[in-house]
């Protein structure tokens, strides 16, 4: 797979494009987690729908898909879990006839599509991790090889021991 495609978070069956890919969410050191445009409906559908059995349905068929393909990843888990725990909390208000739809347009305004400028991995930082790297493999070569003199060496000293004896 090349750079630039990844499995989707939710499915992990289809594949989609860093560049274009919607993002459910950013991990701990700043790692998006990119999602298929099918995965994108079901959460459209489970966060943005108006009716309340729609909504219930998008999300048993979003639990059904996180649960068969034995997603792990924390971050995917926790925003699928607060998207189920809003979207719930979301139907249950139509369902008695209080929610104000008024809120949905608001939250679409504070939302992004891109991953912020200030979180994106420049030239220097991608520099920066493949001199680490470098430096990494040449040092764990180094280890490697010293353990293998000390492991010969004591070998040899055991054996010259046992003759001795």
């Amino acid at each position: 797979m090349s750079e630039k495609k990844l499995p989707c978070s939710i499915c992990y069956r289809q594949t989609v494009d860093k560049d274009t890919a919607p993002i459910l969410a950013m991990g701990h050191f700043g790692t998006p987690r990119y999602i298929c445009s099918e995965c994108e409906t079901l959460i459209d559908t489970v966060e943005r729908s108006h009716d309340p059995s729609e909504i219930e349905a998008a999300m048993a068929r979003l639990g059904e898909t996180v649960g068969n393909n034995s997603v792990e990843d924390t971050v995917v888990l926790e925003a699928v879990e607060d998207i189920f725990k809003t979207s719930t909390e979301r139907a249950e208000k139509i369902k008695a006839g209080t929610y104000d739809f008024a809120l949905d347009e608001k939250e679409e305004e504070g939302t992004f599509d891109e991953i912020p400028e200030e979180l994106l991995e420049t030239e220097e930082d991608k520099q920066k991790t493949e001199k680490e790297e470098q430096f990494n493999k040449k040092f764990n070569k180094i280890m490697d090889i010293a353990t293998i003199v000390i492991l010969a060496a004591a070998a040899v000293l055991f054996v010259f021991f046992m003759i001795k004896r």
